[in-house]
């Protein structure tokens, strides 16, 4: 497990680091200027007031598109409401339902990839286990509507054919070239891939 990213209103961004340090949670030291990281025992948090990879957000893609932006912020619109309480260690935390989940790990890869350079196996691996429970399938026309259903049936593609994920009907036929050439990219980028080996 790497770092945990945590979103907060920006109106409330301060009031949640007074809380987090008040709450044990020490910053560290690391500079940068879309989020603040924090740390507990061996727990790593950041604390964001955007989703990363919104098209032409703070930590987004470019794009042209306009239509793209809106409507990916019309689908995040109701995340803190329709999120929901788990039990941890540190105590509860509120997390997405199935659908922003899925929304957001999608965003967040693309967003690495584009913008970054690339996205490590910890992140394809999150996205495995996430297909694995979640029927993605059910989000079709929303994913489709920002762009990321293909996007969507190649990471789970690239999980089946590399990590052990069973096929999904869904996915449908996918590019064998191309996903041999994702699963370089992603064995090469860090975060469990070769970069962080050397």
């Amino acid at each position: 497990m790497g770092d945990v990213d945590f979103i907060v209103d920006p109106s409330y961004y301060v009031k949640a680091i007074e809380k987090l340090e008040a709450d044990g949670w020490k910053k560290m030291n690391v500079s940068h200027d879309r989020h603040i990281s924090f740390k507990i025992d061996k727990v790593e948090i950041e604390l964001h007031t955007e989703i990363k990879g919104i098209p032409n957000g703070a930590d987004g893609i470019s794009t042209s598109s306009t239509t793209a932006e809106e409507k990916a912020r019309d689908l995040l619109s109701d995340l803190i409401f329709t999120s929901r309480a788990v039990e941890t260690q540190h105590g509860p935390i509120i997390i997405p339902d199935d659908f922003h989940h899925g929304l957001i790990m999608l965003l967040h890869v693309a967003g690495h990839i584009i913008n970054d350079g690339g996205v490590g196996l910890r992140h394809l691996c999150d996205w495995g286990v996430y297909v694995d429970h979640v029927n993605v399938e059910r989000y079709r026309l929303q994913l489709e509507s920002v762009g990321l259903w293909t996007f969507a049936c190649q990471l789970t593609a690239v999980c089946s054919k590399y990590l052990g994920l069973p096929e999904m009907d869904w996915v449908g036929e996918q590019d064998n070239i191309f996903l041999e050439s994702l699963i370089e990219d992603v064995l090469a980028a860090g975060n469990f891939g070769k970069k962080e080996a050397g």
